[in-house]
């Protein structure tokens, strides 16, 4: 089993002094954090790439709902909303270390109070108590074959609000007492320059909570590769422990996501994807 968490360290609009200056940029200094700290052996590079769209006015006056099977036309078409009201977001992700697949989260944005425009630093929206629907499709067939699709027939009624990418992150791969941990950090950047410093911490194999059946055996607790919500917080509290022995702050954690962490086996695949969406609904 592997847990994940993702945190969020929003430009602080510093960056172009630190570009100047013999100040190290965030990103720089958490690498050398964590290198002091645990010596850790590298990963190679990573790479990401997201687009943000939410629904236009004739998107919003002729959603329907759909059924059970969710194709691509099915998801950018509106039809499954992760909530009854705010605006519907539709978001494309990829991840270069989660191969052959990209992925597409409709869900909804909760109405902010914020007065960041497109030129201020942001931070991400808190999590949603519901979670979003989020499919796989191949890559990169897949994504032109959605791209096309958003371009040439759905404009109308999908806005492209925002596109961010992270072209040369790093990983490292991180041992922390009797744990096995990858680590992920990178620069996430749009149009506007640097938005903030992405950090991907996973857990391998956090030690399971054992019971015994009824023929006195003991069990993990395990079927199918499903994951007790118990190893579940383990992993989550071992995490959180990593983190904070790093000593940052200024941080938003994106580990408790609706619909993480739960149901079947054959869900989990999706989990980290669902937080990397909930994470990249930026304020604008």
């Amino acid at each position: 089993m592997v847990v994940t968490g993702l945190y969020f360290i929003p430009d602080t609009g510093t960056s172009t002094a630190n570009a100047t200056s013999s100040s190290p940029s965030r990103l720089a200094a958490l690498a050398d954090r964590l290198h002091k700290a645990y010596n850790p052996e590298p990963l190679g590079k990573w790479a990401l790439e997201t687009r943000l769209m939410k629904e236009t006015a004739a998107s919003a006056a002729n959603t329907t709902a759909s059924g059970a099977n969710l194709t691509i036309a099915a998801a950018a078409g509106g039809g499954e909303a992760a909530a009854a009201s705010g605006t519907k977001a539709l978001q494309f992700l990829w991840l270069s270390h989660l191969v052959n697949r990209s992925y597409i989260s409709i869900s909804t944005v909760t109405p902010s109070n914020s007065s960041a425009t497109a030129t201020t630093p942001t931070t991400p929206l808190p999590p949603h108590s519901l979670p979003a629907t989020v499919i796989s499709i191949r890559h990169p067939h897949g994504r032109e074959e959605f791209l096309t699709l958003m371009q040439s027939k759905l404009s109308p009624l999908w806005a492209l609000f925002q596109t961010l990418e992270i072209t040369n992150g790093t990983g490292f791969a991180v041992t922390a007492g009797a744990n096995q941990l990858y680590v992920r950090l990178g620069e996430l950047k749009g149009k506007h320059g640097l938005r903030g410093v992405v950090v991907e911490v996973s857990i391998l194999n956090p030690e399971p909570v054992t019971t015994t059946t009824a023929t006195g055996e003991e069990s993990d607790g395990q079927s199918d590769g499903d994951a007790p919500r118990e190893d579940w917080e383990k992993g989550e509290a071992m995490i959180r422990a990593f983190w904070e022995g790093l000593g940052l702050k200024g941080g938003r954690s994106y580990i408790k996501v609706a619909g993480v962490g739960e149901g079947p086996a054959s869900s989990r695949p999706l989990d980290l994807p669902r937080q990397y969406c909930e994470m990249l609904k930026l304020r604008g």
